[in-house]
């Protein structure tokens, strides 16, 4: 991430993400556009009425590992264990904290295909507020986006719709937790996770997933999901996890899914993960720069 100051109060930032991949992996087809991308390039000015960010920037929603379904802006996918690199989209951003607890923000989003580019605006609003006797950190986001468009679906962006969600997340008895729900025109999902690090520094994560059709990225009503990790030494983590639908009303074909890898920081910026999905092997390396 590169950074020019004009002074404390307006300045400009930037980075673009070289990705190359063997295999299916997370950086997708491998094309030239997939190698090099500009995935942050904004203007920031700390106003007297709150933070303003115009530009090319990533955004997220939410704290479920594998199950996102607030994460509304780019989502991972369930099966994308490293995400640490989050691709950004044209947007103005605004943000204003009240107090130690609690903070507004909101989001004009311009997200399109190259080959639609007069769809994918959108705009959201959230409201975040830190419980800090219950050790809760919850916050409410509404507003109307484009549909995600499941994986291998072409055609036409779909008109922005509706949505709202909740999502609170916290820590109970030395354990992680996360509640999360999505309304989006009339469908709807939710989302169950716990935590827990035990010595050793292993990793052990469950989620369950009721999909009624908000959440395009699975079909099915029911799924569930495990996930262990295991830091290896600070800059090399190793994971291994597994999807698994709980109801019959899947597609043909579609059954227990996993995956897993390995992750090493190579530096700040860049990391080198080789993992598989499925059946299919692949090396990912991103660097930004």
């Amino acid at each position: 991430m590169a950074e020019y100051s004009v002074n404390d109060d307006l300045w400009a930032e930037g980075a673009a993400n070289l990705i190359g991949a063997l295999g299916p992996g997370i950086s997708g087809s491998g094309s030239a556009a997939d190698a090099l991308r500009v995935d942050r390039l904004s203007v920031n000015w700390a106003s007297p009425i709150g933070d303003l960010a115009v530009g090319r920037q990533a955004w997220g929603h939410g704290a479920a590992r594998v199950f996102p379904i607030t994460d509304l802006v780019r989502p991972f996918s369930p099966a994308s264990v490293d995400t640490e690199f989050k691709q950004g989209v044209d947007m103005l951003r605004w943000s204003r904290p009240l107090g130690e607890s609690f903070e507004l923000e909101a989001l004009g989003i311009h997200d399109a295909p190259v080959d639609d580019p007069d769809r994918g605006w959108g705009g959201l609003g959230r409201a975040r507020i830190l419980l800090a006797a219950l050790e809760a950190d919850v916050s409410i986001v509404a507003g109307a986006l484009p549909r995600t468009r499941p994986a291998g679906v072409s055609g036409q962006q779909p008109a922005a719709q509706p949505l709202a969600g909740l999502a609170a997340a916290g820590d109970l008895l030395g354990a992680g937790w996360v509640l999360e729900g999505l309304w989006r025109d009339g469908d709807t999902a939710a989302t169950a996770g716990l935590s827990r690090m035990f010595p050793g520094r292993f990793t052990l994560t469950a989620e369950a997933l009721f999909n009624d059709g908000a959440y395009p990225l699975l079909p099915g009503r029911w799924w569930s999901s495990g996930v262990a990790t295991l830091e290896v030494t600070p800059l090399i983590n190793a994971d291994i996890g597994a999807l698994v639908p709980l109801s019959d009303d899947v597609p043909p074909g579609v059954d227990e899914l996993l995956f897993g890898g390995v992750t090493a920081s190579v530096s700040d910026e860049s990391t080198v993960r080789l993992g598989w999905v499925d059946t299919a092997f692949y090396a990912d390396v991103r660097s930004a720069f």
